[in-house]
């Protein structure tokens, strides 16, 4: 493990983070027990070694991999397969935007002789870590980008670490004492989280221990795991003292130890969940006008189901093999189609930006970001290209975003580029009710409006669904009127598109290319909200459209 980014989507992480790891010990008959970190590196960390080769395969969002040749210690006689996994599920929002991972590492014994294994699960203390906050939004000229000079790191709040029980799992739970020091100055999309779970599984022959609480350079506890393969249970006195607010300087760890016979196969496993409290919505009111926006929601989907973390940890338990299988269930047929390999595993993986760049708020507000964009969202030119994994997967998602789009037009009626400040908050999908003021323009190129009717199109292709397209058909033609009086005499827009980084020739083929496809996608919109004229209007002006481009 390199990083964690589950505090902040936009920036901020904690990278290589001490205290954060898995490992695993042996104890053959006749032969000193062995701990090695489950980590490619030459160093030592807590009298571990780690390993010198990995195997690893991804397929998003479910990696697998194992090590071979440890680097500072003998060779290992048990043979071990680690597989992660969240959840992705098809048309199944809930289930796909649990703040959840399952780790579960396959363990079997080849000799001939039995042997003690144990895995153990390190996890630091992140809590309130790599969050950006502000005092400054009433000044003049206020930068939202996160990486401005107008903000900087929350301090962590202090914390604690107690053993925990859910549903026959045993392991930890790291908390925040007081999870009002988690309440921000300025209302944004960040993930605040006050609590943690770290559980193992406890089943028929494997036996778990943990320890609560210690700071990440005490060694007592892992010279015990290196041992014996288990932990005393103790929790030590940590005091929170000048901590860093992105270095986490406390963990806590479970271990799952098990006996295999000769030849015998067990799988322990682990779930690390985490949990952002509701937002207060009375003490948000009470905030100065410019610290949020009034009507818009700052929860997470999740809240609609669960009330806290062990409510959360329950249910993820319970649905863990239902969780995976369902996951596993649409990669399936790509891995056995005729596509080549390279592009099986680029279909898969695109779907990452689902988890680094989205955001989902409970009353189902849908958008993603644009990289590193300072917390800018929706950018609605890449959706272009990019967004086809998400709109197969999850159309209403899709949709969802696309409303956000037609409900905020920039000037004269094209859509804009961005609908969402990851500092500021997300275009509500019902103004009507939530009213807020813009949040952001961000301005307007030919494949901003290019990619929300291809979306739109989509949409209809593969739920049979026209409402929308109805819906929105009069937007659609007021963006193509604006498109049009941009048009040269070579009926091609002189327009901004998404390659701004380089100057325009008046006649590019982007745009060329891109207006014959709009052209092409009202035409057909048109025919489907029966308006004859306004199709056989598109129709021809895609013929004039596609002899410039010949």
């Amino acid at each position: 493990m390199s990083r964690t980014c589950i505090n902040n989507i936009h920036k901020e992480f904690v990278d290589f983070p001490e205290g954060t790891f898995l490992c695993l010990y042996e104890k053959q008959e006749g032969a000193e027990p062995v701990a090695v970190r489950l980590q490619k590196d030459d160093k030592t960390v807590h009298g571990m070694g780690g390993f010198s080769h990995s195997h690893y395969l991804g397929l998003f969002p479910v990696a697998q991999f194992y090590f071979d040749t440890p680097s500072n210690s003998r060779a290992l006689q048990v043979q071990h397969k680690v597989t992660m996994y969240s959840g992705v599920i098809p048309h199944d929002s809930k289930n796909s935007s649990l703040p959840a991972a399952f780790y579960e590492v396959e363990l079997s014994n080849p000799a001939k002789r039995e042997l003690d294994v144990s895995i153990a699960l390190s996890w630091a203390d992140l809590i309130g870590r790599g969050i950006r906050d502000t005092v400054r939004f009433d000044e003049k000229d206020f930068n939202f980008a996160g990486d401005s000079a107008d903000w900087c790191f929350m301090e962590p709040p202090e914390t604690e670490s107690k053993e925990t029980t859910v549903y026959g799992w045993r392991g930890i739970h790291q908390f925040a004492k007081d999870p009002g020091q988690l309440f921000p100055s300025k209302m944004t999309l960040q993930n605040y989280n006050s609590d943690f779970m770290i559980l193992a599984e406890q089943s028929q022959g494997v036996k778990v221990s943990c320890f609560n609480e210690r700071l990440i350079t005490d060694q007592a506890e892992w010279q015990r795991f290196a041992r014996t393969g288990k932990f005393s249970g103790q929790t030590a006195e940590v005091e929170n003292r000048g901590e860093s607010p992105v270095k986490p300087v406390k963990s806590g760890a479970v271990a799952a130890f098990c006996h295999l016979k000769a030849g015998e196969t067990k799988t322990v496993r682990f779930l690390v969940s985490w949990f952002m409290p509701e937002p207060n919505y009375e003490k948000i009111e009470a905030m100065p006008p410019k610290a949020f926006r009034k009507g818009l929601d700052y929860g997470r989907y999740y809240h609609n189901f669960f009330r806290n973390i062990r409510e959360l940890s329950r249910y993820l338990i319970q649905k863990r093999e239902e969780i995976f299988i369902r996951t596993i269930e649409w990669q399936l047929p790509l891995l056995d189609s005729s596509l080549p390999d390279w592009l099986k595993l680029k279909i898969i993986n695109s779907g990452y930006t689902l988890f680094t760049n989205c955001v989902l708020t409970k009353r189902g507000c849908f958008s993603s970001l644009e990289g590193e964009m300072g917390g800018l969202g929706g950018t609605m030119d890449q959706k272009m290209c990019s967004h086809p994994f998400y709109q197969k997967l999850f159309p209403g998602l899709d949709t969802t975003e696309n409303e956000q789009f037609s409900d905020n037009p920039s000037d004269g009626g094209q859509i804009s580029h961005m609908d969402i400040l990851y500092y500021d908050g997300i275009n509500t999908v019902e103004p009507e009710k939530w009213h807020a003021d813009r949040v952001w323009d961000g301005g307007s190129m030919v494949d901003n409006t290019g990619a929300w009717m291809v979306q739109m199109l989509k949409n209809y292709d593969q739920t049979g669904d026209i409402s929308y397209i109805r819906k929105n058909y009069a937007r659609m033609n007021a963006a193509m009127k604006f498109m049009e009086n941009t048009c040269n005499q070579y009926a091609v827009p002189i327009f901004g598109t998404t390659y701004d980084d380089a100057t325009h020739p008046p006649l590019f083929i982007f745009s060329a290319t891109v207006y014959l496809l709009m052209l092409r996608v009202a035409a057909k919109m048109a025919r489907l909200n029966d308006d004859t004229k306004m199709a056989e209007e598109y129709e021809a002006r895609s013929r004039i459209t596609e002899e410039t481009i010949s």
